[in-house]
């Protein structure tokens, strides 16, 4: 799903992220997140069983929302 990006006083800057990024939330295969990083990280979710998957994070990894969504749409069932 999409978010709304938002100043510190929570007005609205723009109603979409996706329509202000490069972004697209039209991903259809695990493939699609191997060269862009399509999930923003303050909008991800995930229950324990992807988490005991995902951890640890390797360090080398920098992005770890990147890194949290590549396991996700690999190993997800």
């Amino acid at each position: 799903s999409d978010l709304q990006i938002v100043d510190e006083k929570l007005h609205i800057l723009s109603p979409s992220y996706f329509a202000v990024s490069s972004k697209s939330h039209l991903c259809s295969t695990p493939f699609d997140f191997l060269l862009s990083n399509h999930v923003p990280g303050c909008a991800m979710m995930f229950n324990r069983s992807l988490k005991q998957i995902f951890e640890p994070i390797p360090q080398e990894f920098r992005m770890h929302d990147w890194w949290i969504i590549l396991i996700a749409a690999f190993e997800g069932r």
